[in-house]
């Protein structure tokens, strides 16, 4: 019998320090950098690249705000 391998969770926080401390890393690579560590399905990939693309956005209007 196959052992079976715990899925993990990870949480949004995670997904955001890492976006912050590797500014000049594409949005693929940072998730790629998690995706075996979870075993994330594509979908799942795709679904936490818009995260970090949104988290990269709300940023750049968060940005703009501060300097008006």
């Amino acid at each position: 019998m196959a052992v079976k391998r715990r899925r993990l969770e990870m949480a949004p926080s995670v997904l955001a320090q890492r976006m912050i401390a590797n500014p000049t890393k594409s949005s693929r690579d940072i998730v790629d950098d998690f995706a075996t560590r979870y075993s994330w399905t594509p979908t799942e990939q795709r679904d936490r690249v818009n995260v970090v693309r949104g988290m990269r956005a709300m940023a750049a209007v968060f940005s703009a705000r501060i300097r008006r």
